[in-house]
């Protein structure tokens, strides 16, 4: 008869082994807790696997448009705040133009500056950037669309000096103060045709102009931006105006009035013409208004189709997502059950091995 025997390096080999197997499930388990899905997903789905590929890709496709969103939103808001104190500045110059003949008229000084004050909020908020981009420049992000008329060397200022200059040259006078009450009504419609685009601008009076081509004042001049809005695909199907520019008419009216009505509600001017004048711009205001608010109101019908967009993209991903739960998911309260089945395991072999670890022959002789 032949005796066979356990040695203890073998019984701790066994257990060593089977502690590594342990700890390799365990950290699975603590994945598929954390995540709440298999944590070898090719191996648990097989051929499932693709499936669950092409609808993870969807729900990654679907929060890109979220996130695509979210920066439109962002656009959409910041535009609309903008023209909306845009349209505050024009109601200033409004209040004051048609108070002017009122028993309570405030001073031409008091005139003056307010509407420089309202003009210069006008531009502030036509060049405003967000995340390094010209809300009002159309397509060209990277350009500051409207030019600065207070700032020295202003191209408009010198543009609209221009058109008055040559006015003045016509007439046989040499400043504003000298010109009629017709005069001045014939200048006033001529430069709102200048601004508009009706009437476009030659050399002279302007120079460094090609006399072979038509030029609009605003855009030459006073505007960088581009007619050509931004646009954001909201959804895979639709695709929305997500900006404006500052060639639209609210805010050449805006421009075109400011400056008109600092040249002649000065003092040096008579009270007849004045009266005209305040009259003209109150109404040339107006418009600036009406032009800014439909403005407005465009990019809100854009914000209610992006946030109607936004819903559908997260009903969605959400269908998706409860699909691939269904598919990926694991049972948290199984695995947990594991989970503590192995760490007990774990434990007894460590015991066990410690124990191993501690016989020796020694003991016995």
């Amino acid at each position: 008869m032949k005796t066979s025997f356990i040695s203890s390096l073998a019984m701790q080999n066994s257990m060593r082994s089977t502690i590594l197997k342990a700890q390799l499930e365990m950290t699975n388990l603590n994945t598929e807790l954390t995540t709440g899905k298999h944590a070898d997903l090719g191996v648990t789905l097989g051929a499932n696997t693709a499936r669950s590929l092409d609808l993870n890709r969807d729900v990654d496709r679907l929060q890109s448009n979220i996130t695509i969103n979210a920066f439109a939103t962002q656009r959409l808001e910041s535009s609309q705040a903008a023209l909306t104190s845009m349209a505050t500045a024009a109601n200033k110059i409004q209040s004051v133009v048609l108070t002017t003949n009122g028993a309570e008229a405030p001073t031409t000084a008091v005139v003056l500056q307010t509407i420089t004050d309202a003009y210069k909020t006008f531009t502030g908020f036509a060049n405003t950037a967000v995340g390094g981009e010209y809300l009002f420049s159309g397509i060209n992000t990277d350009v500051q669309p409207v030019d600065d008329y207070f700032a020295e060397g202003s191209t408009l200022k010198t543009a609209y000096d221009a058109e008055l200059n040559a006015f003045l040259a016509t007439a046989g006078v040499s400043k504003p103060s000298d010109l009629t009450k017709d005069q001045v009504s014939a200048f006033m419609t001529h430069i709102e045709g200048v601004f508009n685009g009706t009437t476009t601008v030659t050399n002279p009076p302007h120079t460094g102009l090609d006399g072979t081509q038509n030029y609009d004042f605003w855009t030459t001049f006073g505007s960088k931006a581009s007619d050509t809005n931004m646009t954001s695909r909201v959804s895979q199907n639709e695709v929305v105006q997500s900006s404006t520019n500052s060639n639209s008419q609210g805010m050449r009216y805006f421009a075109m009035t400011a400056v008109t009505a600092m040249t002649f509600l000065d003092s040096s001017v008579s009270s007849e013409i004045r009266a005209m004048v305040a009259s003209q711009s109150g109404t040339n205001i107006g418009k600036a208004i009406d032009g800014l608010n439909q403005q407005a109101s465009s990019l809100g019908l854009s914000q209610e189709r992006v946030k109607k967009s936004n819903d559908s993209l997260a009903a969605q991903k959400k269908i998706i997502e409860t699909h691939l739960l269904d598919i990926e998911g694991i049972d948290t309260y199984e695995a947990k059950t594991r989970l503590d089945l192995l760490q007990q395991q774990i434990e007894i072999a460590y015991s066990l091995t410690s124990r191993l670890q501690k016989m020796s022959l020694v003991n016995y002789l």
